[in-house]
C-alpha cells in the first residue's frame, strides 16, 4: 500500500501510482469530515452565501419586542404579568392570528398578576402559545425543565424554545418537536410555520433569510395604544425580549448578535419556504470523489488542471443553488479531497522546477557539476576540467548583460569537436568537459587543440576579451565521479599555478584533500561520541619538587584512520574556522578536572591552548568565566599557552582579549618560546605571566653549551620582568639537575609524565608525596 511519504515524494504522476493517490486523498477527507475539521470553512462559506443570496421575511410574523425604549418609559423590570396580559389582549384584539410567548413563565410571581395573565390565556381562546424549555448544566451534564404555571398552561397551548449551538455560537438548524417533562411540545419555529415533525428531528435553518425585515414593534407602543390594527391583522406575533439589557443574544451570520428571538423566526420564515433538508457532507464528498478519480483518467496537464479547477468551482457554487431548493450541504471534505489531489500535484510540480533550476545555471542555461554527478558516465571517459584563471578579473570588468554573451561564445570554442550535451559550467570559471570515444584516447592532443583556440580573445559584442584557461583531465575508472570531478578542478587550478596548459590528477594531492574533508565533517561528532578527548601531562615545581599542575592536550582517536595527529587536526580546524568547538570542549574537560581536584583540598593548575581563531567563533572570555564559576576554580590556576607565531600574527582583538582575561587573574603563557620572535619587545606586549620553552632548546642543555646560555639568559631575562619559566621535553634526570641550578620554576616532559587521561592523571596524585620527592630528585 501506498504510504503517505511516498505519495508526497511522487515527482511525477504515473499511471500506475494514480490510485494511491486517490485512495489517501479520499482517507484523508473523509477524516475532515467524520470530525468536522472543516466545519469552520463550511461556516464560512454559509455564511458568504447567505449574504449573496439576502432576502427579506415574509412579514408575516411580527416580533413585539421589549426592547430598550419600553423599559425606559415603564420605569421598571421584571413587569407586572397584567402588562403581558394587556399585550395579549390588545393583539387579538387587533386581528393577530397567533400570540407566541417567549418569556419564562414557569415561576410565580403575585397571585393578582398571574390570575390577571391567566384569565387573559382563557380569553385567547387556544391561541396563546407559552414555552417550554429545558437546560443542560455543562458541568453535572445533569438537565432541569421548565414547564409554564399549571394555570396558564391550561389555557394556552406549548412550544419549545431550545435550540443548539456551534461553536461560533450559531444555532445552524432547530428542532420539529420536543419533549419536556414528558409532554411533547412542537419547537415554537415548526408552529409558526404550521409544520410538523417526528419528536428530535431537525431541520436547517436559512440564514440567507434576512432577519432585520422581521417586523419589530415596541411593547410599550402596544400597550399605549401608538400600534394601528393592520400590523397585527392575521399575522402570528411573538412577544419576547430584544436588548441586550435582558440578555438572550445569539450569534446571526452574517449580522452579529442579535435577540434569540429572531432564530425562531428565520426557523419559522426556512420552513413557510418548504421542507429544508440537511444534505450534510457525505453525499457531496463521494461525488468529488469519483469527479477525482475521472480527473486522474486525464493523461494532459492542460486538460487535468482545467478539469480539477472546474470540479472544485462547482463544489464552491453547487451549494448555492442547492440552497434555493432548501438543500444545505457542507463541501469542506470534498474540497479536502481535491485539495490534497492538487497540492499533491504542486508540490510534484514544485520539486520538478527545483530540481531542474538546482541543476542549471541561472546565467548560462546550461548544466552545472550537480546535472554531471547524476549523470551516466562510461568507464573509458574523461572527466576535463577547464579554469578561466582571470575570471573575476573578467567578471569585474563586464556588464551583467554581455556575461551570457560571453559564457555562450566561450562555450562554443570548447565544443569544437566535442558533443554539447557534454559540457557542464561550475562555479566561479569552471567548465568541465566529459570526452568519451576517440577524444578521450587522444586527449592531449584534444586540449592542445582546444587551448589554442583561446590564443585569440573571444569577440563579445564587438569588445575583445582574452582568456587565460588551463585544464585538468582525470581518466581514472575505479574512483567515484564526484572525487574524479574535483581532482580534475584540483589539477586545472594546479596548471594555473605552475603556467602549464594542462595537467593530469595528483592522486596523493587528491586523497589529502579527501581525507581534509572527511576529518572536518566529522570532527563535531568525534566529540559528541568521545573519539576526541582531553589528555593530561603533568608538571613538576622544580622548587618543591610536587606535581603542580598540567597541561591538556586534546587527542584524536579515529574508529577507521587510527590516531589522528594532534597537529594535522587542529591545523585543519583553524583553517577551517571550526576551532571555535574543539577549544570549548577542552575548556570544559580540563577546568572540571582542575575543580575536581582542587575541592578535595589541593592546589592544582591547568594549562589550556588558546588559538586566536577561536575569537572569531566562540566568546571565549565568557566560556571561561562561566566553566570557572560554574567549576569553582580560582582564576589564577588557569592559564591560557599561546604561541608567538598566533600571537603576533592575530589582530589586536586577540591581544585585548589576553590582557582582559589576566586582568582578570587569569594567567597568560607564552608557548614555544624561542622559536618565533623571541624578542624583549615581544614579551613587553604580551602580558604573560609564564614563558615556556620549547623542548628544541631544552633537550640538549646538558650537551651543548649554546642551547645552555641561550636558556640560562632566557630564564634571567624572564625572572627580571616577574615572569615564571617553564621548561618542556624534560626526558631525562641530567637536563632535569642543570634546569635546577639555572633557575627554572617548572618542568615538563616524559620524565615527569607522558600525556594520560583523566583517570590516570588522579591515580598519580594520589600518590604518596614522598614517592614524588624521591622520583625526581
Amino acid at each position: 500500500m501506498t504510504s503517505l511519504r511516498t505519495l508526497f515524494a511522487q515527482a511525477s504522476w504515473p499511471g500506475k501510482r494514480r490510485p494511491g493517490l486517490l485512495f489517501w486523498a479520499c482517507v484523508i477527507s473523509f477524516f475532515v469530515g467524520l470530525i468536522e475539521f472543516g466545519a469552520p470553512l463550511d461556516y464560512a462559506m454559509r455564511v458568504a452565501r447567505a449574504k449573496m443570496m439576502s432576502r427579506p421575511a415574509s412579514g408575516q410574523i411580527v416580533v413585539i419586542g421589549i426592547d430598550s425604549k419600553s423599559l425606559e418609559e415603564m420605569n421598571r423590570w421584571p413587569w407586572p404579568r397584567g402588562h403581558l396580559a394587556e399585550v395579549l389582549d390588545k393583539a387579538l384584539a387587533m386581528g393577530a392570528r397567533r400570540v407566541f410567548f417567549d418569556n419564562n413563565m414557569a415561576a410565580q410571581t403575585t397571585e393578582v398578576e398571574d390570575r390577571k395573565f391567566a384569565e387573559a390565556l382563557k380569553r385567547a381562546n387556544g391561541r396563546a402559545y407559552l414555552a417550554t424549555r429545558f437546560v443542560i448544566d455543562q458541568t453535572t451534564h445533569s438537565r432541569t425543565d421548565y414547564l409554564p404555571l399549571p394555570e396558564f398552561s391550561q389555557n394556552a397551548k406549548l412550544v419549545n424554545i431550545n435550540g443548539w449551538f456551534n461553536a461560533w455560537g450559531v444555532v445552524p438548524e432547530l428542532r420539529y418537536a420536543m419533549t419536556v417533562k414528558g409532554i411533547q411540545a412542537p419547537t415554537m419555529a415548526a408552529m409558526l410555520a404550521d409544520k410538523h415533525g417526528p419528536i428530535g428531528a431537525s431541520f436547517p435553518v436559512d440564514y440567507s433569510i434576512d432577519p432585520r425585515t422581521t417586523p419589530v414593534i415596541s411593547i410599550v407602543d402596544v400597550m399605549r395604544d401608538r400600534v394601528s390594527a393592520r400590523e397585527f391583522a392575521g399575522k402570528d406575533v411573538i412577544v419576547a425580549p430584544t436588548t441586550v439589557e435582558l440578555g438572550d443574544m445569539v450569534v446571526i451570520p452574517g449580522h452579529g448578535m442579535m435577540s434569540g428571538v429572531f432564530v425562531h423566526v428565520v426557523g419559522a420564515e426556512t420552513l413557510r419556504l418548504g421542507n429544508p433538508v440537511n444534505g450534510g457532507w457525505i453525499w457531496i464528498w463521494i461525488v468529488g470523489a469519483i469527479a477525482a478519480a475521472l480527473t486522474l483518467r486525464v493523461r494532459q496537464n492542460l486538460p487535468r488542471r482545467a478539469t480539477l479547477a472546474l470540479i472544485v468551482l462547482g463544489l464552491i457554487v453547487a451549494p448555492v443553488f442547492l440552497e434555493m431548493w432548501l438543500v444545505f450541504v457542507d463541501v469542506s471534505a470534498a474540497l479536502t479531497l481535491l485539495g490534497v489531489i492538487g497540492s499533491v500535484r504542486l508540490w510534484s510540480r514544485f520539486r520538478k522546477s527545483l530540481h531542474d533550476s538546482s541543476r542549471t545555471n541561472l546565467v548560462s542555461g546550461m548544466k552545472n557539476l550537480v546535472a554531471l554527478e547524476e549523470a551516466s558516465v562510461s568507464n573509458g571517459a574523461a572527466i576535463v576540467a577547464i579554469k578561466i584563471n582571470n575570471f573575476l578579473a573578467i567578471k569585474s570588468s563586464i556588464s551583467e548583460e554581455l556575461a551570457k554573451p560571453l559564457i555562450d561564445e566561450f562555450s562554443r570554442r570548447l565544443l569544437v569537436g566535442a558533443s554539447d550535451q557534454n559540457l557542464y559550467q561550475g562555479d566561479d570559471g569552471v567548465f568541465v568537459l566529459v570526452l568519451e570515444g576517440a577524444a578521450a584516447l587522444s586527449i592531449g592532443d584534444h586540449i592542445d587543440a582546444t587551448h589554442a583556440l583561446f590564443r585569440t580573445p573571444l569577440i563579445v559584442e564587438s569588445k575583445p576579451i582574452h582568456v587565460h584557461v588551463t585544464f585538468g583531465v582525470d581518466q581514472s575508472e575505479e574512483r567515484a565521479l564526484s572525487n574524479r570531478l574535483g581532482g580534475a578542478i584540483l589539477a586545472a587550478e594546479d596548471a594555473g599555478k605552475q603556467g602549464l596548459r594542462w595537467q593530469w590528477t595528483d592522486a596523493e594531492k587528491t586523497a589529502n584533500v579527501t581525507r581534509r574533508v572527511q576529518l572536518m565533517s566529522q570532527l563535531d561528532r568525534a566529540i559528541e561520541e568521545g573519539q576526541i578527548w582531553v589528555a593530561y601531562q603533568p608538571k613538576l615545581d622544580l622548587r618543591s619538587n610536587q606535581l603542580c599542575g598540567a597541561e591538556a592536550l586534546v587527542r584524536w582517536s579515529h574508529p577507521e584512520l587510527g590516531v589522528i595527529a594532534p597537529d594535522e587536526f587542529i591545523r585543519l580546524a583553524e583553517e577551517e574556522n571550526c576551532i571555535g568547538h574543539l577549544t570549548a570542549f577542552v575548556l570544559e574537560q580540563a577546568i572540571d578536572m582542575a575543580a575536581s581536584v582542587f575541592r578535595h583540598g589541593r592546589r592544582f593548575e591547568i594549562s589550556v591552548n588558546l588559538s586566536p581563531r577561536s575569537i572569531g567563533t566562540i566568546a571565549v572570555d565568557s566560556l571561561i568565566y562561566r566553566l570557572l564559576g560554574q567549576g569553582g576554580l580560582p582564576s589564577n590556576l588557569l592559564t591560557l599557552e599561546v604561541t608567538e607565531t598566533a600571537t603576533m600574527t592575530s589582530d589586536g582583538a586577540f591581544v585585548t582579549l589576553l590582557e582582559n582575561l589576566n586582568a582578570r587573574g587569569i594567567n597568560i603563557s607564552v608557548d614555544d618560546y624561542g622559536t618565533g620572535w623571541s624578542t624583549l619587545e615581544y614579551l613587553k606586549t604580551i602580558p604573560a605571566t609564564e614563558v615556556k620553552i620549547d623542548k628544541t632548546f631544552i633537550s640538549h642543555i646538558d650537551r651543548s653549551v649554546n642551547d645552555r646560555l641561550m636558556v640560562e639568559s632566557t630564564i634571567q631575562m624572564a625572572h627580571s620582568m616577574r615572569r615564571m619559566v617553564v621548561a618542556e621535553g624534560v626526558e631525562n634526570a641530567e637536563v632535569l639537575h642543570c634546569l635546577r641550578r639555572l633557575g627554572c620554576d617548572k618542568a615538563q616532559g616524559y620524565l615527569i609524565g607522558r600525556p594520560m587521561r583523566r583517570a590516570a592523571l588522579l591515580e598519580v596524585l594520589e600518590k604518596d608525596a614522598r614517592e614524588s620527592l624521591s622520583r625526581f630528585g
